[in-house]
């Protein structure tokens, strides 16, 4: 495309060319996020001091999962705890709001996930021998465990 926006600067003048590539860069960038749409999805870094009040609230208010990481601040050297939470497009705002009505002093990053694999999102794709070892694996379990429970 690009050496043809070239060749049709001399046909039809730069300025022509010039708007003809904003036009096709907006045009894919529309059809994009239509694409895309409400299954973007987004992460959020939560640094806070009130690490059982966030996560309470996120999982009773917003209705998601989270993982604690222990971290150490790079001015100060204290310890911190920052809590993950990956969230669809639509719950972002509920996931603010509930944050900082936990924490007024909260930290919040919140970034594009390229691909949420998991509970409450896409579910991973396993081939089906997988699929049958673990479904034997989980009976096997569950059989050793009635077994073991009817010894007491």
């Amino acid at each position: 495309n690009c050496a043809i926006l070239v060749a049709a600067i001399g046909v039809v003048g730069l300025e022509a060319v010039a708007v003809t590539l904003i036009s096709v860069y907006v045009y894919t960038i529309i059809t994009n996020k239509v694409v895309i749409g409400f299954n973007q999805r987004k992460v959020a870094f939560i640094i806070t001091y009130r690490t059982d009040e966030v996560c309470e609230c996120i999982i009773n208010k917003v209705g998601r999962g989270a993982t604690i990481i222990n971290g150490i601040g790079a001015y100060t050297r204290t310890p911190k705890q920052i809590v993950m939470v990956a969230v669809n497009l639509l719950q972002v705002n509920k996931l603010k709001e509930v944050i900082q009505e936990a924490d007024p002093n909260v930290f919040i990053l919140i970034t594009d996930a390229q691909e949420v694999i998991g509970q409450g999102f896409t579910q991973p794709i396993i081939p089906t021998e997988v699929c049958e070892q673990l479904k034997s694996k989980s009976i096997t379990e569950e059989n050793h465990t009635e077994t073991v429970g009817h010894n007491r």
